[in-house]
């Protein structure tokens, strides 16, 4: 592990936190999807990608910007309770015009799958829960509500979000292909031995295929112009030799990325994603890497990893990275800490690739709280061992919901947590992050450590002119005031 401050130890509370359902009854944990033609319903007012999204891919958080209502529960287990299953619960308090209504079951004496079935309206602040009475007298258990006072579809002027009010992910109607069949176009070929698909020529398109199928793993050679990647389907599955679903080798590049959707295989809390470490690896060092539409869930540790190219040569790449859904990032208890991006060159100490710019917008991060990893970060635009010129974050969607208030900076009271933040940025291991800004993005860190994280080249020093959203509160947001 390299000199970020991170650690990991084993998580100190065990917390159940769950989405409510939806009246359509999507089951937005279970991963089911709707099918859904982009209407845009927040206008079109602003480039939030919502025109450019395709008509059938997955809206798997149809909730998730709902404001002034229980959109979800975080519930502590507790011990000692009656198990059963339904038992239901009426909120009380936090100035709802209507309360919300919802469901906790016990299972082996402890709270379980906390649902909210009404979510009510009008609620200014968070209300009050109570443990249902026919879950007996157990002990340590709760149920904290999150309700939101300002998100994007409420703000001064709102926009549509990706996984939230428009699809994200391949067609669904497309009747995938196998990578191993004949369906493979002449610029790219299948290694059965590796089962890889290797894309070895100018001006290649991969659409349409299940790379599930075998466990297949993407290769785009170097020096290549012209390639993209839509439509697709990778999972973790058991191929971990590489590491990653689609790896972008040395040398130049000119690769586009979008519409695909890309499933870790990890399993809440614990992992399982056989150790993948990035659903994404680049390792060019120039030309430009595009990344939207795609939704990238269930990860051990980082959807978009940037590791650099060559030792003792300088060269400049940009990262266009915008609409995209990262759901339950940085799940692994034994590998890396885990963010949906990250830019590490492995060459502590002396820089040689510069990334600028670094485009971050208009993307939805979510991680419920008992899932987060120590050192985890739903966004995290930090210059390890490489250099971030002219980044540009802003108009994001990142939550880290949790128990506690959405109130300090240093919240050290959450030891189960540390050094975890919804937002990590800055630079170290001589790495440097300069001229870029930060704004418009509104975050939700009541399960975090830090709103920004306060260790290492920091926020405060890399984006000093932060100004963004505390969710929770509706108030300003910076590393200096975030309550």
């Amino acid at each position: 592990m390299h000199a970020d401050g991170y650690q990991h130890v084993k998580k100190g509370a065990c917390l159940i936190f769950l989405l409510g359902l939806m009246a359509s009854g999507l089951s937005i944990f279970g991963m089911s999807a709707l099918s859904a033609s982009t209407s845009c319903p927040y206008g079109t007012g602003m480039s939030d990608g919502c025109p450019g999204a395709q008509a059938h891919g997955v809206i798997p958080y149809t909730n998730l910007a709902d404001y002034q209502k229980v959109i979800l529960v975080n519930v502590n287990a507790g011990t000692g309770y009656t198990d059963g299953t339904g038992y239901a619960w009426t909120s009380s308090g936090g100035g709802c015009s209507v309360n919300a209504q919802g469901t906790v079951d016990v299972i082996g004496g402890k709270l379980a799958n906390g649902l909210v079935n009404n979510e009510g309206s009008g609620c200014t602040s968070r209300p009050r829960i109570s443990i249902p009475a026919g879950a007996g007298n157990g002990r340590g258990g709760s149920i904290v509500p999150t309700v939101y006072q300002s998100t994007p579809h409420n703000a001064s002027t709102t926009y549509n979000l990706p996984g939230v009010d428009y699809p994200v992910g391949y067609d669904n109607t497309l009747s995938l292909k196998d990578p191993a069949g004949t369906g493979l176009p002449e610029c790219a070929s299948y290694d059965k031995s590796r089962s890889k698909v290797t894309i070895k020529s100018n001006n290649c398109t991969i659409n349409g295929f299940d790379f599930t199928l075998h466990d297949t793993i993407l290769e785009v050679a170097g020096n290549l112009t012209g390639t993209v990647i839509t439509n697709n389907k990778f999972s973790a599955n058991g191929n971990a030799t590489n590491h990653e679903n689609i790896q972008i080798e040395a040398g130049s590049c000119d690769t586009t990325i979008k519409y695909n959707q890309f499933d870790g295989g990890a399993v809440g809390g614990a992992g399982s994603g056989h150790d993948l470490i990035a659903s994404i690896n680049i390792g060019c060092h120039s030309g430009q890497v595009v990344f939207e539409y795609n939704y990238c869930f269930n990860v051990d540790s980082k959807c978009l990893n940037y590791s650099g190219g060559v030792i003792g040569t300088f060269h400049t790449v940009s990262i266009i990275e915008r609409y995209n859904l990262y759901a339950e990032i940085g799940l692994c208890r034994s590998c890396s800490h885990g963010e949906a991006e990250y830019a590490y060159s492995g060459f502590p100490g002396t820089v040689y690739e510069t990334i600028k710019p670094w485009i971050l917008q208009f993307n939805v991060a979510f991680t419920r709280w008992p899932e987060l990893t120590l050192a985890t970060a739903q966004v995290a635009i930090e210059a390890d061992a490489v250099n971030i010129s002219d980044a540009d974050v802003e108009y994001n969607y990142v939550l880290v919901p949790g128990p506690w208030a959405a109130t300090g900076s240093n919240n050290s009271h959450r030891p189960a947590i540390t050094s975890s933040a919804a937002i990590y940025c800055g630079y170290q291991e001589g790495g440097h992050n300069s001229s870029g800004i930060m704004k418009h993005n509104f975050i939700d860190y009541t399960g975090a450590f830090f709103p920004y994280n306060q260790s290492s080249g920091t926020c405060r020093n890399a984006f000093p002119a932060i100004s963004d959203v505390n969710a929770v509160t509706g108030h300003p947001c910076s590393t200096s005031v975030c309550n």
